[in-house]
């Protein structure tokens, strides 16, 4: 009996550890999440009417987490990554806007060149009233509720701004400056290092 009862023990403790729960993106995160793998998007200028392309890609992941000699229970926390690339063409380096959507929280950050301190947080929540938005040193940030631009009238928008030059890493034209990115949208509109303000048309 006693050794009926240890193997029980045993083998039930090897099922707790086989155990893995999953964790996906909260509904509240995954509804500041838009566009579509692959789509390309135009934006054009507010003051010439030219025209760009902005490409949309989206990679999506997940890591396990929990390991370790004395875990019980693993659990899989998966996350996106959005990425708009303005303008791309295969000679010159992109650049554009990078975003992360996990757990309660979006991380934007332009993309792909990474400043320190440039970072700008959203904070989720079920309750809208209960979001909120934060930057490091070398960026600002607003949520707002209703945004218009040029003549235009969009919902609930995070709204950032970058301190581009930042040591050894000089600020081009093509930078993003500002961006505008809607919770029903997503990205709108974006203002680049030369001052030129970019929308979304379609």
């Amino acid at each position: 009996m006693k050794f009926t009862l240890s193997a029980w023990f045993i083998g039930g403790l090897a099922l707790l550890v086989g155990c893995t729960s999953d964790e996906p993106i909260p509904q509240e995160t995954q509804a500041w999440l838009h566009d579509t793998d692959g789509t390309v998007l135009t934006f054009q200028n507010t003051s010439t009417g030219v025209a760009e392309p902005v490409e949309v890609h989206i990679r999506r992941e997940s890591q396990r987490t929990g390991s370790g000699r004395f875990t019980i229970r693993h659990t899989r926390v998966h996350q996106a990554y959005l990425y708009y690339y303005i303008n791309p063409q295969p000679a010159v380096p992109i650049t554009g806007l990078g975003l992360e959507f996990a757990d309660n929280q979006v991380t934007v950050a332009p993309d792909p060149n990474y400043w320190t301190d440039s970072r700008i947080f959203l904070q989720t929540a079920a309750d809208e009233a209960q979001e909120t938005a934060t930057a490091e040193t070398q960026a600002s940030v607003k949520l707002t509720g209703i945004m218009t631009l040029n003549g235009q009238a969009y919902g609930r928008c995070l709204w950032g701004k970058f301190t581009l030059a930042k040591g050894s890493q000089p600020t081009k034209t093509d930078d993003v400056a500002e961006f505008f990115y809607t919770k029903d949208q997503g990205l709108v509109a974006y203002t680049k290092a030369n001052g030129q303000m970019w929308m979304r048309v379609k």
